[in-house]
């Protein structure tokens, strides 16, 4: 049996908190995080395959050796990618992370989310609006 409620006690709805109230980075998909390394691995396939196709002697595992040095500029890009989508899931899940002292210090701001910008134009007059002020 459950406790009777008072007659003016009132459950109140607080509805979904703001993005401002919530302290940590809005989640991203799974493919969200991963797709430019998707993007940059294939990249590198098409690379090592094409060294393949233009000596018949060179089989998968030498070209992939080869493509390792000739095109450590797509490791790199990879590497950079890989750290810079870790800084993305760690803030998505630490609060304190999220509002390091960049942030906190006015020295960068946070930049609302909105799906409406899709053009470079409004994306200028967005940012010459919200400078502005």
């Amino acid at each position: 049996m459950s406790t009777p409620q008072p007659p003016g006690a009132v459950l109140q709805h607080t509805g979904r908190p703001r993005e401002e109230d919530i302290p940590t980075r809005k989640r991203m998909s799974l493919w969200d995080h991963v797709k430019w390394l998707v993007l940059l691995a294939i990249v590198w396939l098409v690379l090592v395959f094409s060294l393949m196709g233009d000596n018949p002697l060179i089989g998968f595992l030498d070209a992939c050796r080869m493509e390792l040095g000739l095109a450590s500029w797509v490791w790199a890009l990879f590497a950079a990618e890989f750290l810079h989508q870790l800084h993305f899931v760690i803030s998505e899940r630490s609060a304190r992370y999220s509002d390091s002292g960049l942030s906190r210090y006015g020295l960068i701001r946070r930049w609302p989310t909105c799906t409406c910008i899709n053009s470079p134009a409004a994306m200028y007059s967005f940012a010459w609006r919200t400078a502005a002020r």
